[in-house]
């Protein structure tokens, strides 16, 4: 396993800035119509670690993003509440 990419559930355990960004952007995205999932995901993900100059921070960052839109969508699908 890569040292920089958490599990899944080590991620979700332990809430992560990156993490809860990447849910939240998977939440917006089922609110509108414009951009495909992947499209929308990969936007959404740079604007995150755009400003992030450590090549490993920025990775780290993009994993857990990736991590909880993931988890993000597979709520929404399911109807999962946060509250």
């Amino acid at each position: 396993m890569n040292p920089i990419t958490p599990s899944p559930n080590q991620a979700y355990n332990a809430p992560d800035p990156d993490f809860e960004a990447g849910r939240a952007a998977a939440l917006v995205w089922f609110g509108q119509a414009f951009k495909s999932m992947g499209a929308y995901r990969d936007a959404a993900r740079c604007a995150l670690v755009r400003n992030i100059e450590n090549e490993s921070e920025a990775a780290a960052a993009s994993c857990l993003f990736n991590e909880g839109f993931a988890k993000g969508i597979a709520d929404a699908i399911a109807g999962v509440r946060h509250g």
